[in-house]
């Protein structure tokens, strides 16, 4: 049974009403920032040259995880219209890309990439929706503008992907992520007291030491769960997929995937990418990590006197 089949989903109605509500707001379009030129323009080479290929061509996973995305974008600029508002915002696309390992990542342009491997791991919409609001919430506060990332147009992919890998997002962006992530969450109608949940498992089964300048899986288990105390009862709708359907589009994903068989190297690119769900980088995204390191330097050497 397709998704089409299973379940109508209700078309998002109202982006462009939205849109124009944001704009009138203080410090609605006219003051809401975009991405810089430099890091889109790296963004889509990315995307366009490797990245695409990865992507699982099923268009009812497609036509879901892009609607999630939807109420993602819709809630953003109601949660946060100082931050969202921009038309930039309003075109980001969401893609259910070929990768094991539970993951989400922003490359700082207009795709997410959602990894199968996060979908088989969510139990239900609301986690998946969780790590979604959460990459967003980065690209909505430009995070990889202030890491060490410098976007060359003239370098090779790998060292660009290389560039992600050694300056990954920080423990203060982590946490002030998710805070602007549950607001969007909240807005977007889920249920804002089961925004801590997917945390909380991530927690309890990747529990292990953060890397460097992260935040600990106990850490944002903990923020997270402070957040959903706050939960109201405003806004709050229906999932997009009902559990059943979720289930059904869950066990799609998983079929496909094994499946698919992306390009080797494109799939090391999306692998090598820094976890954002986790404190920490899989053994196997490490692996990945290690075959795009740069060779050392040579030696110098010394004359003698």
């Amino acid at each position: 049974m397709t998704y089409a089949r299973a379940r109508q989903i209700p078309k998002m109605l109202l982006p462009a009403l939205s849109l124009a509500l944001a704009c009138v707001t203080p410090g609605g379009c006219a003051n809401s920032p975009a991405p810089a030129q430099k890091f889109v323009a790296q963004a889509n080479r990315l995307h366009d040259e490797a990245l695409v290929q990865t992507i699982i061509p099923d268009r009812d996973l497609e036509d879901y995880i892009q609607q999630v995305g939807q109420r993602i974008i819709d809630g953003a600029r109601e949660a946060a219209p100082e931050k969202a508002a921009n038309s930039f915002f309003a075109n980001v696309q969401f893609h259910l890309v070929d990768s094991k390992v539970p993951n989400v990542f922003t490359t700082g342009g207009k795709h997410i990439y959602v990894y199968a491997g996060l979908f088989a791991f969510c139990q239900n919409e609301e986690e998946l929706a969780t790590a979604m609001s959460q990459a967003y919430a980065h690209l909505m506060n430009l995070d990889l503008e202030h890491t060490g990332l410098h976007p060359d147009p003239a370098g090779a992919l790998r060292s660009e992907v290389w560039d992600f890998v050694i300056n990954p997002f920080s423990r203060s962006q982590d946490l002030a992520a998710d805070r602007v992530a549950f607001a969007v969450f909240e807005k977007a109608g889920w249920d804002g007291s089961k925004f801590e949940n997917l945390f909380q498992r991530v927690n309890d089964t990747y529990h292990s030491m953060p890397e460097p300048n992260r935040s600990s899986l106990a850490e944002r288990a903990a923020n997270a769960h402070a957040l959903s105390a706050t939960a109201t009862l405003q806004s709050r709708r229906p999932p997009v997929a009902d559990r059943h359907t979720f289930d059904l589009l869950k066990h799609q994903a998983a079929i496909l995937a094994a499946k698919q068989t992306s390009p080797l190297e494109d799939e090391t690119y999306l692998l090598a990418l820094p976890n954002l769900i986790l404190s920490h980088d899989l053994p196997e995204q490490r692996a990945a990590q290690d075959l795009l390191k740069p060779p050392p330097p040579p030696a110098v050497k010394l004359e003698p006197n």
